[in-house]
């Protein structure tokens, strides 16, 4: 059954056999958080902004 509040990668891929545009959606959203969360642990000031053009750069996105 799929289930769309399930965000993990593993079950959008098997749940849609290839990510859907709202599915890479909710990828990027979730690695954005992850990402914040993971830097503000070292770097108290980081801004959100920081962390999009980072993670832009990682995976290629504009």
């Amino acid at each position: 059954m799929c289930n769309l509040e399930d965000e993990t990668i593993s079950h959008i891929t098997s749940c849609t056999g290839s990510p859907t545009t709202e599915a890479k959606e909710k990828i990027y959203i979730n690695l954005r958080k992850s990402l914040l969360d993971i830097l503000r642990k070292t770097y108290l000031n980081i801004k959100q902004s920081m962390v999009d053009n980072l993670l832009n750069k990682i995976i290629g996105r504009y």
